[in-house]
C-alpha cells in the first residue's frame, strides 16, 4: 500500500491506472479465474526410494509471467504447517536491471518507466484467489479514498 502511495504522490500512478486495476480485479472476480482453481495432481511412479518408500509426484499448478526486465511467478504450494495450499507470488527482476549500490549491493530503482511492475503485482495477487482478489480491490479502494 505504501509503495503504491508513494508511486501516485511522484506522478508514477494515477488515480485512472488504480480504478483500471480496480476493475481488472472485478473482471477477473467475475470470471472466477484464479490460480486456486487449477488442480493439484498426484501421480504414483514404479521408483522406489529405500526398503518399501515408494516415489510419488505431485504437480502443482505454476503461472509465470514474463517481461523484458523481470518476471513473476505464481504457484500454489503447500503451507508451511501442512494445513492445505496456498497461493505464493514472487517478483525476480533480471541481474542485468539492477543498480550497483556499493560492492556487492545492487538495487532495483522503480521509476516512471518501470512502474508497471506493481500493476503487474497487483494483478497476480488478483490471480492467485478469490480472497487475495477481495484483498486487492479493498486495498486500491481504500487508497482512492485518500487520495
Amino acid at each position: 500500500m505504501v509503495i503504491i502511495k508513494y508511486a501516485l504522490d511522484l506522478g508514477f500512478l494515477r488515480t485512472s491506472d488504480i480504478e483500471r486495476i480496480i476493475s481488472l480485479t472485478e473482471e477477473i472476480h467475475e470470471k472466477k479465474n484464479y490460480l486456486d482453481n487449477f488442480p493439484i495432481v498426484g501421480e504414483k511412479t514404479e521408483e522406489v526410494l529405500f526398503d518399501k518408500f515408494k516415489i510419488f509426484k505431485r504437480i502443482l499448478p505454476l503461472a509465470i509471467l514474463e517481461d523484458k526486465d523481470y518476471f513473476i511467478e505464481m504457484e500454489r504450494k503447500q503451507m508451511q504447517l501442512a494445513a492445505g495450499y496456498q497461493s505464493m507470488i514472487y517478483v525476480c527482476p533480471y541481474f542485468k536491471i539492477l543498480k550497483k549500490k556499493q560492492e556487492n549491493i545492487y538495487a532495483w530503482i522503480v521509476d516512471e518507466n518501470n512502474i508497471n511492475i506493481f500493476e503487474k503485482v497487483l494483478i497476480s495477487f488478483a490471480l492467485a484467489s478469490e480472497q487475495h482478489n477481495k484483498d486487492i480491490k479493498e486495498l486500491l479502494e481504500i487508497i482512492l479514498k485518500n487520495i
